[in-house]
């Protein structure tokens, strides 16, 4: 399931909210324990609530990351230690406090590291109830809390599959908004067979942010996620209505003119980059762009016109990269 947070942006205010409401159903737990007068187990627990405040508060400051696997496997031991010391007192109590930890760490750990996880976690179990009672009983608490983590995977693969066969039907990219690269290729063979039937012009024209990664580095993903769409948005509105842009990679995108000759495309690409580049965006403040752009040649097809394209974009790149270095 943390493969699901991952691939959405707002992935990391997830696992923050997540960790809050975990803290005040913590917090619920306390007052009952309160209130049955087991005094020495609502002082252990207690300690939990503002551990687990705190980090869903340091994960919303630091959303930018891709994951938070050295901040919530550190909270995830920490916040098991009072169902393992309050195991021989009171075991029933404890154990269902510890069945929640399958749940917390699907969503808060990455899919390999939370199998770990689970796996430590029933080794611990067994040997210490193993220590508190006997070993049939350890046996079974050990099965319960597998079944349980069981369950929590296979729903997680479920989920993760069905996104991956919405991904795979959907047209749009869901950061920037522009179609994505699945649909490009289908859109380009359309137009390109139009192209040579009809006898009409098709040119392409790339754009592709330099240093993107950088960007991401320096203003951080989420700041990057939310300049994209306006990005996209800056382009469609100096196109026809019927041009449509394309995100094939992180950096790249693809503008694909029908009825339009290669001046035409440089012309336009010329007027659009100046206008990009020169425009003061909210969250980046000024962008550099890469752009080129190539026409249909008799008997190209779909593959060639973006092989070109490619190409001049990379040759564009190295020469780039060669002016910086002198």
């Amino acid at each position: 399931m943390m493969i699901m947070l991952d691939n959405h942006h707002r992935g990391p205010v997830l696992r923050s909210g997540l960790f809050v409401l975990t803290a005040l159903l913590m917090s619920w737990v306390v007052w009952e324990q309160f209130q049955l007068g087991l005094y020495d187990t609502v002082l252990m627990s207690f300690c939990v609530i503002p551990m687990l405040l705190l980090a869903a508060a340091i994960i919303w400051l630091q959303r930018d990351c891709s994951h938070h696997d050295w901040l919530a496997l550190p909270v995830l031991v920490l916040v098991v230690a009072p169902g393992f010391i309050q195991i021989e007192p009171s075991m029933a109590l404890s154990l269902n406090y510890l069945l929640m930890m399958p749940f917390l760490s699907y969503f808060c750990l990455r899919r390999t590291l939370s199998h770990i996880y689970n796996i430590g976690m029933i080794i611990a179990l067994w040997w210490t109830v193993m220590m508190a009672a006997d070993v049939l009983v350890a046996t079974r608490a050990a099965l319960v809390y597998t079944m349980v983590a069981a369950s929590v995977a296979c729903y997680g693969l479920l989920i993760q599959h069905r996104l991956l066969m919405v991904a795979s039907l959907t047209l749009n990219d869901g950061e920037s908004g522009a179609y994505n690269a699945g649909h490009f290729s289908l859109v380009a063979e359309r137009e390109v067979a139009r192209s040579e039937r009809a006898k009409r012009p098709l040119a392409l024209i790339g754009f592709s942010l330099e240093d993107f990664s950088q960007l991401c580095d320096l203003h951080g993903q989420h700041a990057v996620s939310q300049f994209l769409p306006q990005f996209v948005e800056g382009i469609r509105n100096e196109v026809r209505a019927g041009d449509e842009i394309f995100r094939i990679r992180d950096e790249l995108f693809i503008l694909l003119l029908p009825d339009c000759a290669e001046d035409g495309a440089i012309v336009l690409m010329e007027r659009m980059r100046r206008q990009m580049e020169r425009q003061p965006w909210p969250i980046l403040g000024e962008v550099s762009l890469l752009t080129t752009t190539v026409a249909l040649v008799a008997g190209d097809t779909c593959q060639d016109v973006e092989r070109r394209l490619l190409a001049r974009l990379a040759k564009q790149k190295r020469a780039s990269l060669q002016a910086a270095a002198f």
